[in-house]
């Protein structure tokens, strides 16, 4: 059974989450498809993925949903220019937070409500 990756996800949300998807990934070399690796590298090309490397996720917030998540660049201790300009936002759009899931294709998403 194939693991699902960052960058799975990343090709996989495009026609379900509002674009550009952030894909926050902590090292800059990632576990996946050479031909995935490419694929996301065009999608972010043409608007539909944001990469942010070598960046976590240090906090999230919210009232009842997901509203806000401070993302630190581990190479910096700083916040991405792309996120900061962000941050003035008052409301965020749904977003998906997936973090290390050891995930397989056909394997519903814990809590989520919905299967791939």
């Amino acid at each position: 059974m194939r693991v699902l990756t960052a960058l799975d996800w990343a090709m996989g949300l495009q026609d379900t989450a509002e674009l550009p998807i952030s894909l926050i990934h902590r090292r800059e070399r990632f576990r996946g498809l050479e031909s995935s690796y490419n694929e996301v590298c065009r999608l972010a090309e043409a608007g539909g993925v944001e990469i942010l490397v070598p960046c976590e996720v240090r906090a999230a917030g919210g009232n009842g949903r997901l509203e806000a998540i401070t993302v630190e660049n581990t190479a910096t201790a700083s916040m991405p220019r792309s996120w900061q300009a962000r941050t003035s936002r008052t409301a965020a759009s749904p977003r998906f937070a997936i973090s290390n899931l050891p995930m397989a294709l056909g394997a519903p998403v814990v809590d989520g409500g919905m299967s791939i």
